[in-house]
């Protein structure tokens, strides 16, 4: 099942967590002002919790 993920960023900080996402093999990104948003299931939650390092939060 998929989620659709938002992640927080610090201003200006939107496009490395973006870049980071999509190392981590996740496409369809939409960045905004302070948040990407994603898709993912369950596992990806964990995953990106993780290994996101630029990221201050994470949402479903």
């Amino acid at each position: 099942m998929l989620l659709n993920l938002i992640v927080t960023a610090a201003f200006g900080l939107e496009s490395v967590v973006a870049e980071e996402l999509r190392r981590l093999g996740y496409h369809g990104l939409k960045v905004d002002n302070g948040t990407v948003e994603f898709s993912g299931d369950y596992a990806a939650t964990c995953r990106t919790n993780l290994s996101l390092r630029s990221a201050e939060g994470h949402h479903l």
